[in-house]
């Protein structure tokens, strides 16, 4: 059930026009509320409600919750659930989720959402994206190069990079890695990791991540190695036609007849130092690895 401001009139509208209404899914307790979405007014930010029921938002009752759209870090739709038509709003503390009957309905709130978000930001003519297409919240792994940096992190990706943001801090850090410096990436049982090259902010290492869920850690490895092998792909497509060979900063450098052989070696490289995440209890979990040098996925099961 939707509905746009002229047919939402019945209800108080006592801060910003009511621009959609509908009865949606809390996907955190499968549980339907009733949900208002309001435009700016000179006193409120464009913002997010919900209600127990339809009639205790018309009888005035006070909104279970407000989410400013403004002040959320990210609004996207969320990929990695077994629900679909899933639209996540991200704010400083949690990430709050809705669900929606079909994709036609979540395309249409999560619009009109990113309109009121960005607001004056968004160009004419275009239509409104999210800052981050995909985000998942994750723990750091005290090992490789997450030594010194574990905690809570957002892991944004975009078409070009990697950012992450970590959480529970007055301000908010950010780490920046371009899709480029990527070399590998892979995922076994809930766990996460990346192999980055010299020219990553970081220098060269894995940095590996905790999901919390098989089905996102998969979600993870599927989502970032298609994305890293396109820009792999766009570098290797602009040394052809041109430059003998591009880095992962676009500068140009040497081959080596070896280089691919060292990069298969490094590959399994992360997969064995898995016996410090592990009990040694003779289990034989499958992994998944995804290089750029040899461009392809190789999937095993055991460990050396």
């Amino acid at each position: 059930m939707s509905a746009n401001s002229t047919d939402s009139q019945e209800g108080p509208v006592p801060n910003g026009e009511v621009i959609r209404t509908g009865l949606l899914k809390k996907m955190k307790t499968a549980r339907k509320k009733f949900f208002v979405l309001r435009a700016e007014a000179p006193d409120a930010l464009a913002r997010l409600e919900y209600y127990d029921s339809e009639k205790k938002y018309k009888n005035g009752v006070p909104a279970k919750r407000c989410i400013a759209l403004k002040t959320c870090f990210d609004i996207n739709k969320r990929q990695d659930t077994k629900h679909k038509n899933v639209i996540a709003l991200y704010t400083k503390d949690d990430c709050f989720c809705i669900v929606l009957d079909n994709e036609e309905e979540m395309k249409s709130w999560l619009k009109d959402m990113l309109t009121l978000q960005h607001g004056a930001e968004i160009p004419e003519g275009e239509i409104p994206k999210p800052k981050f297409e995909y985000v998942w919240e994750l723990k750091m792994c005290a090992r490789g190069l997450g030594v010194g940096r574990t905690g809570t992190y957002r892991f944004c990706l975009t078409a070009k990079t990697i950012t992450l943001v970590k959480l529970d801090q007055t301000m908010p850090t950010s780490i920046e890695i371009s899709l480029a410096s990527v070399r590998s990436c892979g995922n076994i049982k809930d766990f996460f990791f990346l192999e980055v090259g010299r020219s990553s902010n970081l220098g060269a290492g894995e940095i590996w991540f905790e999901a919390g869920d098989t089905t996102i850690a998969s979600n993870l490895q599927d989502t970032v190695s298609h994305r890293f092998k396109l820009v792999r792909e766009k570098l290797e497509s602009a040394a052809a036609e041109g430059t003998d060979n591009v880095d992962s900063k676009g500068r140009t450098r040497s081959s080596s007849a070896t280089e691919p052989n060292k990069n298969n070696n490094k590959k399994l490289g992360p997969l064995a130092s898995l016996g410090a995440l592990f009990p040694q209890d003779g289990a034989t979990p499958e992994s998944n690895v995804t290089s750029t040098v040899t461009n392809s996925t190789t999937s095993m099961t055991g460990m050396e």
